[in-house]
């Protein structure tokens, strides 16, 4: 698996490389430019410690669980932070989407920055709260669709873990707007609390808590980003709006849930209570008014054209 991820990531750069190339944005020079490249090491420095805390953040649990609890709950914790990984591949290309729009509006306009903010926050939460209901509600599920009895334990892990992508998908808008107006040490300054809050939550209820515990920690974890990113994107005049473009959306995730707890009782197949709850949801929100016109018509025509894509 190692090999085949390496083989993939060295494709992949020998792609862009030649791609680059064949649109002459730059001519290869082999006599090393070392001023120019310590001005890059000194630009770059920031972002390649965040990737650095980024990475402690994420593995920390499991590094910490195995020393602490051993073998056992690792492999309850990993099987659950699968789903959740899935589920982030949506505000990981929609940050990455937003990224060279939020770099476009630097320098222009503060007001449209703060709404495309406003705007990307509130898509994200309206995706991350269905996840949240049924990898919460659903948990043994999708855990025994996809794992044996074994790992039966990891769908209390997940239910807990699921409520960090609230924040996590909310994070990721976040994030990119504080690169886009080259707050990059601001970043790293968040990320560094982010992690050694999670390596002493962790140190705390680990031993008591297990896997549970770690879940909880990586939520506590991620409401600490969210807050620290609003109240630093706030300082400099770009506010969430979070009354105004949020309330809409959780009043319509607390109908779904009493929807979804309803069906449970029922004992209602996944296969069909996943489903309908989504429907409830959706229809909460259009009857709330959420989007306006030319947002609905927007996503329209992106199903129109999925569509027309998917029957060729």
């Amino acid at each position: 698996l190692l090999i085949v991820r390496v083989a993939v990531y060295a494709l992949g750069t020998i792609g862009a490389f030649m791609l680059l190339l064949h649109q002459q944005l730059f001519r290869i020079s082999w006599r090393p430019q070392i001023g120019w490249l310590w001005k890059l090491f000194k630009r770059a420095s920031p972002m390649a410690l965040l990737v650095v805390f980024v990475t402690i953040f994420v593995s920390i649990d499991v590094v910490m669980l195995f020393l602490m609890k051993g073998q056992e709950e690792v492999g309850l914790y990993a099987a659950a932070t699968k789903f959740v990984f899935i589920a982030l591949l949506i505000p990981q290309g929609l940050g990455g989407a937003v990224l060279p729009a939020m770099s476009q509006l630097v320098g222009q306009s503060s007001q449209a920055i703060e709404e495309l903010l406003a705007k990307s926050t509130r898509y994200l939460l309206i995706m991350a709260l269905p996840a949240v209901g049924l990898l919460a509600w659903y948990g043994p599920s999708w855990v025994g669709l996809i794992y044996n009895q074994t790992y039966a334990g990891s769908a209390a892990v997940l239910a807990i873990l699921s409520w960090s992508l609230i924040f996590d998908f909310m994070n990721h808008v976040g994030n990119r707007t504080l690169i886009a107006v080259r707050s990059e040490r601001t970043v790293l300054a968040i990320v560094i609390l982010a992690a050694l809050f999670n390596v002493l939550g962790n140190f705390f209820v680990i031993p008591r808590h297990g896997a549970a515990g770690a879940a909880a920690t990586t939520v506590a974890t991620e409401a600490l980003v969210f807050v620290a990113q609003t109240y630093v994107l706030a300082r400099q005049r770009l506010r969430l709006r979070i009354l105004r473009n949020l309330s809409k959306p959780v009043l319509a995730f607390v109908i779904m849930t009493l929807t979804l707890w309803g069906l449970l009782s029922v004992k209602t197949a996944w296969y069909l209570g996943a489903p309908a709850a989504c429907v409830v949801y959706l229809a909460v929100l259009l009857s709330l008014k959420t989007f306006c016109r030319e947002e609905i018509s927007l996503i329209l025509a992106m199903i129109r054209s999925l569509w027309q894509k998917l029957s060729r």
